[in-house]
Formats: C-alpha cells, structure tokens, sequence
C-alpha cells in the first residue's frame, strides 16, 4: 500500500511539472507573439487565426511544448549523475565540473601528428549535461569525441562558469588536444566568455558554436535568477565586453539560432555579428537539442573546423 502511494505521489508530481513546462512553453510563445505583432511596420495577416497561429506552425509549437517530458527526466538524470560522480570521487567529481565525457585518448605533444578534436558541450541556463545527452551521442555516432560540463548553478555569474569551463577542460583533456566549444542558449554565452582567456599553448581552440544563444540579450532575462540571467539583459556590460574582445579573433565562430525561438526575444538577438550564421525554422529553444536535423547541421558544421576522426575513435 504504501508502495503504491509513493508511485502515485510521483507520478502527481511528475505530471505537474510536466503541465507548468507546457504552460511555460506556451506563454512564453505567447510574449514572442506580442512582441512580433507590435513591432513598427507589422502588417497583420486577413483572418483572425492565421493572425494568431499559422498553421504551418502547429505542429512545430506542439513538438516543442511536448519536448519538455524528455527534457525533464533528461534534466533529472543529469542531476543524478552529476551527483554519483560527486560520490564517486576523482578529478571530474569537484563542483561544477560536470560530466559525461567520451574516451579521450592520450596524445603524442610532439610528431606532428593528426590529433582528433574533443567536442566540449555546455548546457544552457539551469540545465544539466542530462539535457545534452541525445546531443551527444549523435555527435558521438558521427566521430566525435565530446566532453559535458554543468552550469547547472544560477548562483554563479558567465564569467565564473567560464573559468571553471577552462579549468575543467584542462583536467580532462590531454594536451595538444583540439578543441571545439558548443554551447546551448547560456551554454553559448559561457564558451565566449570562456574563449576571451584561452591557453592556446596548451590546447589550441578550433573554434566557438553558439547553438540558440542570447548574443544579444533576451527580454525574458527578469524571468532568471541571479547574475548569469543578468548578463542576458539586452545591453548588459558583459555582452559589449565579449563583442569588443571577439572583433579580431583567431578561431572559427558559428552561431546557429532558430526564427521560432520562445526564449530567445526578438529572435533577431539570436545573431552573432561577425560570425558565420545558420538558420533554422520551426525549431524551439529545447528542440535545437533534440532535433537530428539540428544535430546533422552541428555535426557539419565541427566537421568544417576539424575533421572527424572516424568510427571506432570512442
């Protein structure tokens, strides 16, 4: 008996949280409307429903709102990895330093020798690693090596995350070692800010991917909590610090952003000036990561900055 009312007690819980993120997902839909439809020089389509929803766009806003269910467990199992690793011990088990970390093989420093790249992942604001985990492994089946990290702290500012981004990686990244930064929404931001004060001696970055990041700012930044949903306000100091610091830049920049983004808004905030952009459509902010389409475009687009190392690499 009591068996049973602890699995229905869940199963409540489970099913409330899944409702709240479904109702977030909608409304947050909801201000990108407003926020599109007031913009100077809108011009309304006839017809009260395709002026409120294209139909094109159902299918794409259902998917997203019901890509909240995977990502909540996902989220839940990286939080319980991330703490089995705490209890585990060893170098990946300090605070913040996440996991999920593919084989990386040692590598010869000297020879002159084709070292494969390691794809190093950051998820966004409040998400664990678990939330890149499909990610991952398609990145994986395509050749890769790749490498989580968590940020799965409000408490800390962009800045920080990035200096334990960096101190992450040289712990789990043998040198020599090329490496690729690809970070989701705040993920982005963090491998930015992270890429300012690079070891290039020790580990040469190839390049920055910006997947679904406020480079811009988002006007859902007061939704947030604590300094990093700061730093995402629209014209925050941080953001001109790293535009300033990137305007010659010795790696390969891509910011991939999506038109039917509900957290990035405007969508247009989206964009990384100077970098090489892609665009994706009907695509939301949590299926940017569970999206093989999306996946296939990040997978080419790693393979444009290092070429993949094969099957039977990991």
């Amino acid at each position: 008996m009591i068996f049973l009312m602890v699995v229905f007690i869940m199963v409540m819980v489970t099913a409330s949280l899944i409702f709240w993120l479904v109702l977030m997902r909608l409304s947050a839909y909801a201000i990108r409307w407003l926020e599109i439809s007031n913009r100077p020089g809108f011009s309304a389509p006839a017809g009260f429903f395709p002026a409120l929803l294209p139909w094109r766009l159902v299918r794409p806003l259902v998917r997203e709102c019901f890509s909240s269910i995977p990502m909540l467990f996902l989220w839940g199992a990286g939080r319980v990895s991330r703490r089995g690793e705490r209890q585990v011990g060893g170098p990946r088990s300090q605070p913040g330093t996440g996991v999920g970390m593919a084989a990386v093989p040692e590598t010869p420093e000297t020879g002159g020798s084709s070292v494969p790249p390691v794809v190093v992942m950051v998820p966004g604001y409040l998400m664990t690693t678990g939330c890149l985990w499909p990610l991952a492994r398609r990145l994986r089946r395509a050749g890769f090596c790749t490498l989580l990290f968590d940020v799965a702290d409000c408490r800390r500012a962009i800045v920080e995350h990035a200096a334990m981004l960096r101190d992450h990686i040289s712990r789990c990244v043998p040198a020599g070692t090329p490496v690729v930064l690809l970070g989701h929404s705040m993920g982005g931001m963090v491998c930015r800010a992270a890429a300012r004060e690079w070891d290039a001696d020790r580990l040469p970055l190839r390049g920055v991917i910006a997947l679904g990041s406020p480079h811009r700012g988002t006007m859902l930044w007061s939704l947030g909590m604590g300094p990093a949903a700061r730093e995402m306000r629209p014209g925050s100091k941080l953001l001109g610090e790293l535009a300033r610091a990137e305007e010659a830049v010795a790696y390969h920049r891509c910011g991939v952003y999506s038109r039917f983004d509900e957290l990035v808004i405007p969508n247009e905030h989206g964009r990384w000036a100077g970098a090489r952009e892609v665009v994706v459509d009907d695509v939301g902010h949590f299926m940017l990561v569970l999206d093989r389409r999306v996946a296939e475009i990040l997978a080419a687009e790693v393979g444009r900055i290092c070429k993949p190392p094969g099957p039977g690499y990991n």
